[in-house]
């Protein structure tokens, strides 16, 4: 890295200023800024430079040599973007989508990750599926919600059928009671607890550095007790500090 701090910036700052203005990205509005504050004279050494424009000093020295070697145009040019191939393809993404929305659906992750397999002949494990499926889809399995072994075939429907009648019928027997508790008030009660931590704040370091200071760890909480009675719509409520 050698006779990088001897840079020297062919492009008028007049013209800096014009592509900074043009920078569509911040990683290409910080390379052109930093040839900016060379050019004025802004800064004496490269850490400073880095420390304003909020890079690793090891970083400002590549883009300057790439600068010193190729020019301002490879500099700005972006690199395609690596990393690991997505294991699905759009249309198969799509068709796992189609497979979720169906009433049928899934069970299970498990069955997910076979499915995938027969349809795609691609083995995921079962974390990524259920990231692909919770996280990345939004979808949910279906579930079947569990249902007593005695239960007898047409007895839910029945009793949807059958319900009206039946408390219209209990009703007219208990008549009377009703109107002997007319004049009973029923209570309904809870309690909470509300608490509070102690209040996180920034603070100002450069980038990579931890920040260290002094901090005092604070809990506060109280319990909050409260009684309502609904049809007189009276209330009451009591708190207990901690």
């Amino acid at each position: 890295m050698t006779g990088v701090a001897k840079l020297k910036v062919v492009e008028s700052h007049e013209r800096l200023l014009e592509l900074m203005n043009q920078q569509k990205t911040a990683l290409g509005f910080a390379k052109v800024q930093s040839l900016y504050l060379w050019k004025i004279g802004a800064v004496e050494t490269v850490r400073h430079l880095a420390v304003l424009v909020g890079k690793t000093e090891r970083t400002v020295y590549r883009w300057l040599e790439i600068y010193r070697d190729s020019g301002i145009e490879e500099l700005l040019t972006e690199r395609p973007k690596t990393g690991r191939p997505k294991k699905l393809t759009v249309e198969q993404v799509s068709k796992l989508q189609q497979e979720l929305r169906d009433p049928q659906g899934f069970k299970s992750y498990k069955e997910v990750q076979i499915w995938l397999f027969v349809y795609s002949e691609i083995l995921l494990s079962y974390s990524t599926v259920h990231r692909l499926v919770n996280q990345e889809l939004k979808a949910k399995l279906k579930v079947v919600r569990p249902k007593n072994k005695k239960q007898l075939p047409g007895e839910i429907e029945e009793f949807k059928n059958t319900f009206t009648q039946k408390l219209q019928s209990l009703l007219e027997k208990g008549c009377d009671l009703i109107k002997k508790y007319q004049k009973v008030s029923f209570w309904c009660s809870d309690g909470t607890r509300l608490g509070l931590h102690t209040i996180q704040r920034k603070k100002i370091t450069l980038k990579g550095i931890k920040p260290v200071d002094i901090h005092q760890f604070n809990f506060q909480c109280f319990w909050l007790y409260g009684a309502v009675e609904p049809k007189e719509r009276r209330s009451f409520f009591m708190n207990s500090l901690t």
